[in-house]
């Protein structure tokens, strides 16, 4: 039997490894990564990547700033689920699936967004 480990934080907030495991899951599935290669890129072992995303395991600060790194996620958004309004996540994603020639189009739209927002 699968247990869902929580713990609560300041407030109302709960930590839910489950959920954590998922969204770190739905993250690598996203961007086409094998347990294998986000493990290798985290330094972790292929096990304890399965086992922290099926919830049976917590990680240390270390591998949660890894795996922020990794898969351009924020630290609150693996622990908690909340976006902030400055979540650059998608756009970063976007960005990293784009060629050379899409990435200075991208650059221009940038530019000309700015400044038109001035």
């Amino acid at each position: 039997m699968l247990l869902a480990l929580k713990f609560q934080l300041r407030g109302d907030k709960m930590i839910d490894n489950i959920e954590i495991g998922k969204r770190i899951r739905d993250k690598r599935d996203l961007m086409h990564l094998t347990r294998e290669q986000l493990a290798e890129k985290c330094d972790i072992t292929f096990g304890f990547l399965q086992e922290i995303e099926s919830g049976r395991k917590g990680f240390s600060t270390e591998t949660l700033i890894a795996f922020s790194k990794e898969l351009s996620l924020s630290c609150d958004y693996i622990l908690t689920g909340n976006k902030s309004d400055n979540d650059l996540s998608l756009i970063i994603d976007m960005a990293n699936r784009c060629n050379k020639g899409c990435l200075k189009h991208l650059e221009n739209i940038i530019s000309s967004f700015i400044e038109v927002s001035k």
